[in-house]
């Protein structure tokens, strides 16, 4: 038996595909990065020099949507490990 697992690449590779379904379940549960923005105009001419803009933001998922989106990747690794 062990011989049959060790010689198969069909049977080593279900343990990779359980690797992948748990990976793209954590990547569909992760909250979105935040945003920062910076940005620097000279107006031409002006003497008072430069003006800099600083921003930061971040995704609010509202509706479920994330909730959705890890449901869908567990799905489709069980699918995936049916295979």
């Amino acid at each position: 038996m062990q011989l049959s697992l060790s010689a198969n690449p069909r049977l080593q590779s279900l343990g990779w595909e359980q690797r992948k379904a748990d990976a793209r379940t954590r990547q569909a549960d992760a909250r979105p990065n935040p945003q920062l923005s910076i940005g620097v105009e000279s107006a031409a001419g002006a003497s008072a020099g430069s003006e800099a803009t600083l921003s930061v933001g971040q995704l609010l998922e509202l509706g479920g949507k994330r909730d959705a989106r890890v449901a869908l990747a567990r799905a489709e690794g069980r699918v995936a490990l049916l295979d």
